[in-house]
């Protein structure tokens, strides 16, 4: 529920003729779910690997 109510809010915000498009790091074995979602998976030699960073006090 809380992904298709985030990305209804993205739809909802933008105007006709314009396009968002929505990038996610999936967990390992997770992919099934936002494919359900109406996400597809992009080859890595596509995009490279999806990157994060750890920021603590």
């Amino acid at each position: 529920m809380l992904i298709n109510a985030l990305l209804k809010d993205l739809e909802d915000s933008i105007d006709v003729g314009e396009e968002i498009s929505v990038n996610l790091v999936s967990m390992q074995g997770k992919e099934e779910f936002y494919e359900k979602c109406g996400f597809h998976k992009i080859p890595y030699d596509y995009t490279g690997y999806g990157m994060k960073k750890k920021i603590q006090k």
